[in-house]
C-alpha cells in the first residue's frame, strides 16, 4: 500500500481513468447493434444481443443458450479499460465464467500486456469477436434448462 500519494495527482489520474473506462464501455456497447444486425441477416433468428438497461452488460442468446458479457472497470494508475467477462447461468443457480477479454479506450481488444489483438472498428474485427463469444457459449459444458 502506498501512503505517499499526491492528492491532486490522484484526483487527476482518477478522472483520466474514469474517462478511459467510459470510452472503453462505449466501444464495446457500440458493438451490440452491429452484432444484432449481423445476427438478423445471417443467423435467421438463432442469435440475439441487447444492452442491459444500466449499461453494465451485453446480454445474448444463441440457440437457446443465454449468456452475458459483464463489463467491469479495470484501473491501473491513470489508465482505465473494460474487462468483459463472458458468463452463463447454471441450471441449479449461479453463473459460470466462460472467458474474459479486455477493451481499451480506442476500441481495441487487447491482451494482458496491452497489445492489440482485435480492432473493433474493422468489420472483420467486430465479427471475429462476436463469433468467438458465440462459439465459446455454444461449446460450453454448462448445464442449462431447455
Amino acid at each position: 500500500m502506498n501512503f505517499n500519494l499526491n492528492f491532486d495527482q490522484f484526483v487527476s489520474d482518477l478522472g483520466l481513468a474514469h474517462r478511459d473506462c467510459e470510452n472503453s464501455r462505449e466501444n464495446i456497447l457500440g458493438q451490440t447493434s452491429r452484432w444484432q444486425k449481423f445476427a438478423d441477416a445471417r443467423f435467421e433468428g438463432l442469435a440475439r444481443f441487447s444492452q442491459a438497461s444500466d449499461r453494465s452488460a451485453i446480454d445474448g442468446e444463441i440457440i437457446g443458450k443465454k449468456f452475458s458479457l459483464e463489463l467491469l472497470q479495470e484501473i491501473n494508475g491513470h489508465a482505465g479499460i473494460i474487462e468483459a467477462v463472458v458468463i452463463q447461468p447454471r441450471l441449479g443457480g449461479g453463473v459460470a465464467e466462460l472467458g474474459r477479454f479486455k477493451v481499451n479506450k480506442q476500441g481495441d481488444v487487447i491482451d494482458d500486456a496491452g497489445n492489440v489483438v482485435i480492432d473493433l472498428y474493422e468489420d472483420k474485427g467486430s465479427c471475429a469477436l462476436m463469433l468467438a463469444v458465440l462459439n465459446l457459449v455454444i461449446e460450453s459444458k454448462v448445464q442449462i434448462k431447455i
